[in-house]
């Protein structure tokens, strides 16, 4: 169980821009349920786009995507491997993800780009972070089921502050989602990358 994650500023307007128009040369399908996604578009990055220079986004949109690549591979604690997935998300009104880790047996990193939102009301990325143990203050209260209380449980709920640009950057075993969109338009890259040893 891991609550750690790193926010980082990888890509340039101009690289997010030529991502952007990537997706909209790709098949996207809206969702009712994708396992832990509600209410979202999900659009596959097909290695064929790439490789298509008569589309001009492709050159700047694969270096893009490289240098994703790139960051992850200095991870050294990991050991990466290969892209296991990788695809946009929209979320429009009434869209989220429900709280969930990325512990398959296949993945080992995350990366998730906040590429644009538009007019955004809600679509945070929130967390459940470990309650730890401390000593009640002598003036508060508990009342609890048991003696032992939650420590050590998932029960702290935190939102992360992401900027349009940004990149969050964590291990599979963090407990993660995105709050439901009230209005607007939230758009993400998701890179899920496998470890050497997977």
């Amino acid at each position: 169980m891991n609550d750690t994650y790193e926010i980082a500023t990888l890509l340039t307007p101009k690289e997010r821009k030529h991502l952007l128009a990537l997706k909209e040369t790709c098949v996207s399908l809206d969702a009712h349920q994708d396992y832990n996604l509600f209410d979202c578009t999900k659009t596959q990055i097909h290695p064929k786009h790439l490789g298509m220079y008569s589309n001009k986004f492709s050159p700047i949109a694969a270096e893009a995507l490289e240098k994703l690549a790139a960051a992850a591979r200095e991870r050294k604690d990991i050991g990466l491997g290969a892209t296991v997935a990788q695809y946009f998300l929209d979320y429009t009104e009434g869209g989220f993800t429900k709280f969930h880790t990325d512990d398959d047996a296949s993945v080992a990193l995350t990366m998730v780009t906040l590429l644009d939102e538009q007019d955004l009301e809600g679509g945070e990325t929130v967390l459940q972070q470990v309650y730890e143990h401390k000593a009640r203050p002598q003036h508060k209260y508990a009342k609890r089921d048991s003696d032992d209380g939650p420590y050590g449980q998932r029960i702290v709920p935190v939102v992360v502050p992401v900027d349009v640009g940004d990149t969050m950057i964590y291990d599979k075993g963090l407990m993660h989602g995105v709050a439901k969109v009230r209005k607007g338009l939230r758009t993400v890259l998701v890179t899920w990358y496998s470890s050497k040893t997977s």
